[in-house]
């Protein structure tokens, strides 16, 4: 499972560059054939990475619904599978009924995740906090659905945007990577650059992070570049060890899906991040009460 999740973060960076970033330079880019034939080649790359993330997100649901002790988790994941495969096969609009119960269940299996899971104090507000954000953005499509809206959808997805900004500002505080100045390194030149542009070009970051993650930039820049740095940050930290790794993995799927849950391929990833961070922050929990419980242990033994 976890290599098969190394292989979807890999090929959700190719999509990422190829389709969401790369391709979306394309018009400040000089005209002319050599342009298009980059274009086209990058359409063509990204295009293929993102069906084949879809593909093998399909095949890590079936092995946690295979492998999931609890009967709920099962069907939840089966059910995900079943409306995901309806989709790619029936058009995949997002005001759809379909589409509406996709989603649904999707939240719910990232509900079941925490619940399942049983995590302790800031573990579990911090995933809490991921929920919400989702929730919300499960809300902002639910809407489009009814014939009434209880919140006005910009709002809610601004909601969303500053809970997400805070989850990003709070994970190193949360997730505890081992401090590393190379990790600290590139935290900080992400938020320099990231501030210099906002301060250079204010148009250029919103721009940007609408084009790739649907964050808006309706908040403060102050708030963001933060945010950015600490994230990046925790990222590398974590990606550094291998003991921690499936935390990073985890954190990156999530932040590959943005906040875009208008496609069901946004939705997947967000799952399947929230699904690995989840497990690897109960993996953790299971041997720190480990270690607790040896120690006294440890301490009335000879020698």
């Amino acid at each position: 499972m976890r290599n098969l999740a190394q292989i979807i973060v890999v090929g959700a960076l190719i999509e990422f560059l190829c389709l969401r970033l790369l391709l979306r330079l394309g018009p400040m880019l000089p005209p002319g054939e050599t342009t298009t034939m980059l274009a086209n080649g990058m359409v063509f790359v990204g295009v293929s990475a993102l069906n084949f993330v879809l593909l093998l997100m399909l095949v890590a649901l079936v092995e946690h619904a295979r492998h999931a002790s609890r009967a709920i988790t099962k069907f939840l994941s089966m059910m995900t599978i079943v409306l995901a495969l309806i989709l790619f096969v029936v058009e995949n609009a997002t005001s759809s009924p379909l589409y509406f119960a996709f989603v649904l269940v999707a939240w719910l299996s990232i509900g079941d995740a925490l619940i399942a899971t049983r995590l302790r104090s800031a573990s579990l507000l911090w995933c809490g906090l991921l929920a919400a954000t989702f929730f919300l953005l499960a809300y902002s499509i639910v809407a489009l659905t009814l014939p009434f809206t209880l919140v006005a959808r910009p709002i809610v997805l601004a909601l969303a945007e500053l809970l997400a900004v805070s989850a990003a500002i709070s994970a190193p505080f949360v997730l505890r990577p081992r401090f590393d100045a190379r990790a600290a390194v590139v935290g900080t030149i992400g938020a320099i650059v990231l501030g210099g542009m906002w301060f250079g070009a204010a148009w250029l970051p919103p721009t940007m992070m609408i084009w790739t993650l649907a964050f808006t930039g309706v908040w403060s820049p102050f708030v963001y570049v933060p945010a950015f740095g600490l994230f990046l940050y925790t990222l590398v930290a974590l990606a550094i060890h291998v003991e921690t790794r499936q935390l990073a993995i985890g954190l990156l799927l999530i932040a590959l899906g943005g906040l875009r849950w208008d496609y069901m391929y946004y939705v997947l990833l967000a799952m399947l991040g929230v699904g690995m961070l989840v497990r690897a922050l109960g993996s953790r929990q299971i041997e720190q009460t480990s270690r607790q419980a040896i120690s006294p242990i440890q301490e009335w033994m000879p020698g």
